[in-house]
């Protein structure tokens, strides 16, 4: 929870001295911590701290699935949401069903450029899927 709230503090000297507490330059140390981190870069796309993020990401994520497009959202971070659906980075949509869901968000709350991005990556939305129809009864 501390290195939360250094993310909180956007003070890099106090995430450092952190990082050498908890020994974070051991990768078995960083494997125990990893939710931690996770939570910590999530934390630092919701408060717009990114460079934060970004330095989270690379120095101890930069292996690890992240799923963020939600925090993204929720926060209006529209870097990291630029990062979540951008094609050449594959940083979120690998999965079928969780680029339905967002594809599905995003028609309900009116994003129009981002639908049209999603409905012109190949293969991504299928609109005429089970989901697709569950939101064309609710919405239209």
């Amino acid at each position: 929870k501390i290195l939360s709230y250094a993310v909180h503090g956007l003070n890099i000297d106090i995430i450092h001295k952190l990082e050498t507490f908890f020994n974070l330059a051991n990768r078995e140390n960083v494997q125990k911590y990893l939710p931690n981190l996770k939570d910590c870069f999530l934390e630092a796309i919701k408060s717009h701290h990114n460079d934060i993020a970004e330095y989270i990401q690379s120095t101890y994520l930069s292996n690890v699935q992240l799923k963020y497009a939600e925090a993204s959202i929720s926060s209006y971070n529209d870097l990291y949401l630029k990062k979540a659906i951008d094609a050449s980075n594959n940083t979120l949509i690998t999965d079928q069903k969780e680029a339905q869901n967002l594809f599905n968000y995003f028609c309900a709350n009116g994003y129009m450029n981002i639908v049209d991005f999603l409905l012109h990556q190949s293969g991504l939305i299928n609109i005429n899927g089970k989901d697709a129809i569950r939101m064309k009864h609710i919405f239209f």
